[in-house]
C-alpha cells in the first residue's frame, strides 16, 4: 500500500462532510464532464437541481460542459414534483453517492425519500456520481 494512504478497513465508513458543495463540484468539474463525454449525455445542456430540503444546489449544463454550481433552494411557492428539483436527497444523504460510498438505487432502497423526477435524472445521476471504492489521503 501506498505511504500516503490511509489504511483501508472492511465495513468501515468515512465520516465525510463539504463545506462548500457548489465549489466543490466546480472543483471536481473536470472528472464529471469526462464521465458526461463517455456517456449518451455527452452534449447536455440545461439545470440539474438537487433538493437536500434545508438546502440545494444547482449544476448548470452547457454542451457536456459544467458551466456553474451554485445554491439552490426550492421555496415555498414551488408546487408538485418539479417544484422540488429534479432529485430529492435528505439531509446528509447526497454525500453518499458524491464520494461513490452508495449508487443512486442503493439509497432511493434506503430511504424513501431520495425521490428523482424522471427516469432521465436518475440515468444522469448514475453515469455523474457511479459507485466505486475511493480513498482518502491524508492531509499533512
Amino acid at each position: 500500500m501506498p505511504e500516503h494512504s490511509a489504511p483501508l478497513h472492511a465495513g468501515y465508513a468515512w465520516y465525510v462532510r463539504v463545506p462548500d458543495l457548489p465549489a466543490f463540484l466546480v472543483h471536481i468539474a473536470p472528472l464529471l464532464e469526462k464521465r458526461l463525454a463517455a456517456s449518451d449525455f455527452q452534449n447536455h445542456s440545461g439545470a440539474l437541481r438537487f433538493n437536500f430540503y434545508a438546502s440545494g444546489v444547482e449544476i448548470i449544463f452547457e454542451n457536456g460542459k459544467i458551466a456553474d454550481a451554485r445554491p439552490w433552494r426550492a421555496t415555498a411557492g414551488d408546487f408538485g414534483q418539479s417544484g422540488f428539483g429534479n432529485a430529492v436527497f435528505p439531509e446528509l444523504t447526497f454525500l453518499k453517492i458524491l464520494f461513490g460510498y452508495r449508487s443512486r438505487a442503493e439509497l432511493q432502497a434506503m430511504f424513501p425519500d431520495c425521490i428523482m423526477d424522471t427516469d432521465k435524472t436518475s440515468v444522469l445521476i448514475d453515469v455523474l456520481f457511479p459507485k466505486q471504492v475511493s480513498n482518502i489521503l491524508p492531509i499533512h
